[in-house]
Order: structure tokens, then C-alpha cells, then sequence
């Protein structure tokens, strides 16, 4: 057990070390990590007590939410996971400490023209969420442990960050200023 630990400890420095900066725009979202399907959740052992059941944007769902914020070349600028019934916006706060620059979350929050403006930029974050999910493979219910569930979400942060091509907005340096006044 002591060994995992510690290579969970491990791969939370090399995060740090593979973690993107910021260039002055940013969007926040969050998804859900379902850890089992809804039927299985009376009988879900793993993470028993961790895990809370919460609503995503189609369902309700059993596991926690993954917040990102990220930067306008889709690097993981921060990270911060929470149980599933948590109002999203309550951790962002705490992931924004060091921002400068502008920060762009659901369109629940952009004004009418802005969300216009900035619809496909904010493909971004959902397309970090897919490739995370899909690619990385960072939510599955095959998980034995607390531990085996955080090494494999951290996995897949780093195996994400490695990746060569990935989703970037072109922009010249005035739009990019012109955004960062909106």
C-alpha cells in the first residue's frame, strides 16, 4: 500500500512539473467521473463513502466531478476534483488564485454576444474533457482501490499532457488582446 502511495506521489510531481501556463485566456468547465453505473450504486464497495451521487447535464450520475481550467492552447493550466454534489462553482475560486488575464466559463455565464463571439474557442475545454476521457481513459468503474482511481486519473493527466497534437485557437496577438479587454 505504501509503495502505491508513493507512486501516486510521483506522479502528482511529474503533473506539476508536465502543467501548463497561463497566456492570458483561460476556461474553466467541469465533467463528471462516473465510478459505476446507476444501477450498481447500492452495491458499489470501492469507494463506498467517497463517491456521492450528484447531476450532470443529461442524468444523475454516482462518482465525483473533474474541474480543468485551461489555456487558450488547451494546456492543463489546473485541476481540482470534488464528489459529484458539488455546485460547480464553488471550486473555482481556489483554481483561479494566480490568474491574470480573462477567464471564460459555461455559457450560462457569458452574456449573449460574448457566447457568440467565443462559441467555438470554448470547444476547447470540451474537446480536453473527450480526449481525456476517451484517449487517456481516465473514467471506467474497473477501479479496486481509492489509490488504483487516483493513479489512473493522474495517468492520464500526464499521458495527456504528452500528447503532440492538440487543439489550438489561432489568433493574432491584437484579437488576443482585443479579448483579453472584453
Amino acid at each position: 500500500m505504501l509503495k502505491l502511495m508513493q507512486g501516486a506521489l510521483r506522479l502528482c510531481s511529474h503533473l506539476t512539473h508536465r502543467q501548463a501556463r497561463s497566456t492570458g485566456i483561460a476556461f474553466v468547465d467541469s465533467s463528471k467521473l462516473q465510478v459505476c453505473h446507476n444501477l450498481r450504486i447500492f452495491i458499489h464497495q470501492v469507494l463506498k463513502g467517497t463517491a456521492k451521487r450528484g447531476k450532470g447535464i443529461m442524468a444523475w450520475f454516482y462518482g465525483f466531478k473533474l474541474h480543468l481550467r485551461v489555456n487558450d492552447q488547451s494546456g492543463i493550466i489546473s485541476v481540482k476534483g470534488t464528489t459529484a454534489n458539488v455546485d460547480d462553482r464553488k471550486p473555482v475560486p481556489a483554481m483561479t488564485d494566480e490568474l491574470w488575464g480573462c477567464l471564460y466559463e459555461d455559457k450560462d455565464y457569458i452574456s449573449n454576444p460574448l457566447e457568440r463571439e467565443l462559441f467555438q474557442k470554448r470547444l476547447i475545454i470540451g474537446t480536453v474533457f473527450d480526449q481525456l476521457k476517451n484517449i487517456s481513459q481516465i473514467e471506467h468503474s474497473l477501479h479496486r482501490s481509492c489509490i488504483s482511481f487516483m493513479v489512473n486519473l493522474l495517468a492520464g493527466f500526464i499521458s495527456y499532457s504528452f500528447q503532440l497534437k492538440k487543439l489550438n485557437i489561432k489568433i493574432t496577438r491584437l484579437d488576443k488582446q482585443a479579448l483579453m479587454q472584453i
